[in-house]
């Protein structure tokens, strides 16, 4: 597996998806976007989604060259349609809007509802956004008409991963920001996709999907070309209803904020809504005492003892707990020096679409496998 720099892959990516007859800064947008989560460890959310924009983009799903824009504005609450373009800059325009509402418009917390956003890719950027700009945040999102998770009790597609976000700066006392970004069934869908991508048959954790006999789906080709079986939610077979639960209040409250219909209804596409709360965590509490706060955490968490027999989760690359956002600021920090691992089988897709579609060849061969 080569590694790619992060600004030749970024600079690939946006004039890669600039071909869908975007414009240039939307296309940059996603592309920081998509190598932003590359970048933290969250391939899932990489640029292995850019061959899927280019055929939602063809088949009419995605609308390149659309824009959003504001349908309800009462100060602190405002509803944005995204018109179905690209959903990572109709967020990120959503986040800048609120940001701006809490900053200079006086507002302790704002809340932005998003509708037909398409897919706007991994929410914990936003919350970064936010804490960069000494700002907490809260996400609830839906994937409306889209069904790769079952409910507890079931194996029956049903329900998208639905994320929860939240994120809170972490000024001078963390050498990063809190930021969790969570799907509530026991892996985000794209996971499955980074081990098909990987070529490997049986490679599914069996703690991520269940069939109706119960059992697990350990081969992606059949998770994803047979539709075999689900993601497990939340808690899988010992406490999903718990993620069931978290499930349908991140698509109530997604749906709600943004006035979108829930994945059961009819006329949902399958895209993306959400509601993003901005807000002033210095309107509640001193920055003292927020920091003392994040320190104390910190501090239990290093002194307390680990177990190489007790496992952090398959779905992590840890071995520990840390406080969110811990372990994407260390992978980051390891990929801006090193590069950004990306399989041989991705490279190969990403370039043969880029040449199809006349990329040019110096952006084109940096991120081309080895001949």
């Amino acid at each position: 597996m080569g590694r790619i720099d992060s600004d030749v892959l970024e600079q690939f990516a946006a004039l890669t998806l600039a071909e869908t007859g975007t414009e240039r800064a939307v296309a940059e947008t996603v592309a920081a976007s998509l190598v932003g989560a590359d970048l933290r460890g969250h391939p899932s959310h990489g640029v292995q989604l850019i061959p899927d924009y280019f055929e939602w983009a063809f088949d009419g799903h995605l609308v390149p060259e659309a824009s959003h824009e504001v349908v309800a504005d009462r100060g602190a609450t405002v509803h944005v349609d995204g018109n179905h373009a690209f959903g990572h800059a109709v967020a990120r325009a959503a986040t800048d809007l609120a940001i701006d509402r809490v900053t200079e418009g006086g507002h302790p917390s704002v809340t932005v509802g998003l509708r037909k956003a398409t897919h706007i890719g991994r929410v914990g950027w936003f919350a970064e956004q936010a804490a960069e700009a000494g700002l907490g945040f809260v996400g609830f999102t839906n994937m409306t008409s889209g069904d790769p998770v079952a409910p507890a009790g079931s194996a029956e597609r049903r329900f998208g991963t639905n994320p929860l976000t939240f994120g809170l700066p972490g000024f001078d006392a963390l050498d990063h920001d809190v930021v969790m970004d969570m799907a509530t069934s026991q892996v985000a869908y794209g996971k499955v996709n980074v081990r098909q991508m990987a070529g490997k048959a049986d490679s599914i954790d069996p703690e991520w999907t269940v069939d109706e006999a119960g059992e697990p789906v350990l081969d992606p080709d059949e998770f994803n070309e047979e539709e075999r079986g689900a993601l497990a939610p939340l808690g899988g077979q010992t406490a999903g209803y718990k993620g069931t639960g978290l499930m349908l209040v991140a698509e109530l409250f997604a749906a709600t904020w943004s006035d979108s219909p829930v994945t059961p209804q009819s006329g949902s596409r399958y895209e993306n809504a959400a509601a993003f709360t901005v807000f002033d965590p210095l309107a509640f509490t001193s920055r003292e005492a927020h920091e003392a706060r994040l320190l104390a955490l910190e501090e239990a968490l290093d002194e307390t003892e680990y177990s190489e027999q007790v496992s952090a989760g398959t779905g992590t690359r840890a071995d520990r707990a840390y406080l969110p956002g811990r372990v994407e600021h260390e992978v980051k920090t390891e990929y801006e020096r090193e590069g950004i691992p990306v399989p041989e089988r991705i490279r190969e897709s990403l370039a043969d679409l880029a040449r199809e579609h006349g990329v040019d060849e110096d952006a084109v061969s940096p991120v081309a496998p080895d001949p």
